[in-house]
């Protein structure tokens, strides 16, 4: 049975990529959309994942007992979570009238002011990464220095697409890219921040020129210009070791020289077994463990305080999995298993966590989705929002609530800046209107079929 259900798992996985394609022909959603970078990260990590191992039989660390039963419920609860996400999405209660005052007169720029701004976000982001050394202030920094990076390639990106046949505007922002991935990778082991500064490249792109294209264009330049980013991330994927986290970036190159493209790819497409420690949960909560009762909303809330402040401040689940397995050849005290949103709502809570969580993801989403909704031709809108797809893509490999906290502050960060940029173009007169650089066959889109589109139409604002 569980060899069946894994290729329901990949089956549902192909039919999902389809809703993104056919509902941004329909125009609908748009295709590069913080939902479906969040829906790409939830098939690889929580579905492909335990697909390839359900059909394998190996479970890799983790032990199943009963991988037929186990594997039907969790396919059931997988389905069941994207059926309420999608419906919450599309209803999005409470996420239109502040994303409409957000998104509110910030405009656009020509493209010198752009570059210059990336240039300035580039040194912020060093400085910001490096140069803040005050406890507990210095991880916010960390957070927003990456998103400054991200954006600074978003706005690199932005440019080019408006002339992505100029060569020398081509070499600036490989230039940018270059500068802004290097000061993401220095001392990390993760890949988040490198898909980051990647995916705000293509972002930058799609939102000022790609959007604009017939499907087929669309995606043929797409992966053109994705193509160079992820054969980087593969490399990076193969050769990684937790135990060189702190590797500058000669250190990453010259370990990148023996690296396989075939198997970083693998590696990305199995998602790190996250979906065999989702199945382990389902199985053995509550059963052999009790419930940690709704602890990834409340983690959201409290995962910047502090432990030196908070001695009892709870530890989330992928702390405790390694001890509750008997994990073998793992040092069980330090190693982290995530379990995914799918094995976090098993262990916290059972089915009503798994509808209420496929709830909050659907109006979290939205949210960010809404802004850009509202003001799509403003990079200083846009751009933003796009600032670390890298956690967005991880949401569904976890821990869930710390990577959307860490979202959370990254944007607004940079948000208050790219909002002081725009501020600044105000002052100075020379802020235009975002609709000034639209593509004249630019279409507006409507909002699922209801009637908010057509009130924000009638009322003034511009919806996409």
């Amino acid at each position: 049975m569980a060899p069946i259900v894994g290729y329901y798992l990949f089956a549902l996985s192909v039919a999902l990529l389809g809703v993104m394609v056919w509902q941004s022909r329909q125009q609908r959603c748009e295709l590069f959309s913080i939902r479906n970078v969040a829906l790409a990260g939830f098939i690889v990590f929580q579905m492909t994942s335990a697909a390839i191992h359900m059909i394998s039989g190996d479970y890799v660390l983790m032990r199943i007992s009963d991988p037929d039963s186990v594997a039907v419920t969790y396919a059931i609860m997988v389905t069941v979570f994207l059926v309420i996400a999608f419906l919450s999405y599309r209803l999005a209660p409470g996420t239109r009238t502040p994303a409409r005052v957000l998104a509110q007169r910030k405009g656009d720029a020509g493209s010198g002011f752009l570059l210059s701004l990336a240039f300035a976000m580039t040194i912020a982001a060093l400085v910001m990464r490096f140069g803040v050394l005050i406890p507990w202030v210095g991880i916010a920094a960390n957070l927003v220095g990456v998103g400054f990076a991200a954006v600074a390639c978003g706005l690199a990106g932005w440019c080019w697409g408006r002339r992505l046949a100029n060569p020398m505007l081509l070499l600036t922002v490989v230039a940018i890219v270059i500068a802004n991935g290097a000061i993401v990778m220095w001392g990390e082991f993760g890949r988040r921040n490198l898909v980051a500064v990647s995916g705000a490249l293509l972002w930058g792109v799609y939102y000022s020129r790609l959007r604009y294209m017939p499907m087929r264009q669309l995606l043929t330049r797409a992966a053109l210009i994705g193509v160079i980013p992820f054969i980087f991330i593969a490399l990076y994927s193969s050769v990684r070791s937790s135990s060189e986290g702190g590797r500058s970036v000669v250190d990453h190159l010259a370990a990148m020289k023996d690296g396989s493209v075939i198997e970083g790819t693998a590696l990305l497409l199995e998602g790190q077994a996250t979906g065999t420690v989702a199945m382990w949960a389902v199985e053995n909560f509550p059963e052999n463990y009790e419930y940690k009762h709704m602890l990834t909303p409340t983690y959201f809330l409290i995962a910047q305080v502090p432990r030196a402040w908070w001695e009892g401040k709870p530890r989330p689940l992928s702390n405790f999995v390694a001890n509750y397995a008997n994990v073998r050849g793992v040092d069980q005290g330090r190693v982290l298993l995530p379990a995914g949103i799918i094995g976090n709502a098993a262990a916290e809570g059972g089915w009503y966590a798994l509808i209420i969580y496929g709830f909050l993801a659907g109006v979290f989403l939205r949210f960010f989705d809404e802004l850009i909704r509202q003001n799509p031709a403003s990079p200083f809108i846009v751009l933003p929002v796009g600032c670390q797809l890298g956690q967005i893509l991880g949401l569904a490999r976890g821990e869930t609530a710390l990577f959307a906290n860490q979202y959370v502050i990254a944007l607004t960060g940079v948000w208050l800046t790219m909002s002081l940029a725009a501020r600044l173009l105000d002052s100075m007169g020379v802020s235009r209107d975002s609709q000034a650089f639209a593509e004249p066959s630019e279409q507006e889109w409507t909002d699922y079929g209801d009637e908010s589109w057509h009130e924000a139409h009638s009322s003034g604002d511009h919806a996409a």
